[in-house]
C-alpha cells in the first residue's frame, strides 16, 4: 500500500490523521508518522485518534496506572462547584465500569487523556478545568 502522505510504496500504521475527504485516518509510512508526530518511538506505535487530539494509548495507561498523579484529585474535588464535579464522578464511575478500574483510575484517565490529546501538561488540565469552573474539558468531545 501507499503512504497517503509522501506517497511511498512502504504503509507501516493507520494514523490518526484526519484528510479533506472525511476520513478519519490515514494509511502511512513509519517517517510520515514520525515527522506527523502521531508515532510514539517508546512504545513503537501509532497514536491513537481522542476526538480533539492524539496520543499513545500505552503512554496514556503508564502514566495512569502511576501513583504519582493522584494529589490533583482533591483538588478537583475542593475547587470545583459541586455539581460539576458530581457530574464528572458519574461520567468517571460509568467509564470505570466499562474499564474494570476504580474511581481515582478512571478519573486520572480521564486528566492524563486530555494532556496527551492537547499536549499540555496534567497540572495545566488541572488549571484550566479549576479556572473555568466545569469539568467539561475532560469529557470526550462528541458528549458535550
Amino acid at each position: 500500500m501507499v503512504c497517503e502522505i509522501c506517497g511511498v510504496d512502504a504503509v507501516s500504521a493507520i494514523l490518526p490523521i484526519h484528510q479533506p475527504n472525511g476520513s478519519l485516518i490515514t494509511l502511512g509510512c513509519l517517517d510520515c508518522a514520525r515527522t506527523q508526530g502521531v508515532w510514539c518511538d517508546r512504545h513503537n506505535s501509532p497514536h491513537i485518534d481522542l476526538g480533539d487530539g492524539h496520543g499513545c494509548l500505552r503512554c496514556i495507561e503508564v502514566e495512569t496506572q502511576s501513583t504519582a498523579g493522584t494529589d490533583y484529585l482533591v483538588r478537583l474535588k475542593a475547587e470545583l462547584p459541586v455539581e460539576s464535579y458530581e457530574e464528572l464522578i458519574e461520567w468517571v464511575q460509568t467509564s470505570g465500569a466499562v474499564s474494570g478500574s476504580d474511581r481515582e483510575t478512571a478519573l486520572r484517565r480521564f486528566v492524563i487523556t486530555r494532556a496527551h490529546a492537547h499536549g499540555i501538561t496534567v497540572e495545566e488540565v488541572i488549571e484550566r478545568v479549576v479556572g473555568e469552573q466545569s469539568a467539561d474539558f475532560l469529557f470526550p468531545n462528541p458528549y458535550l
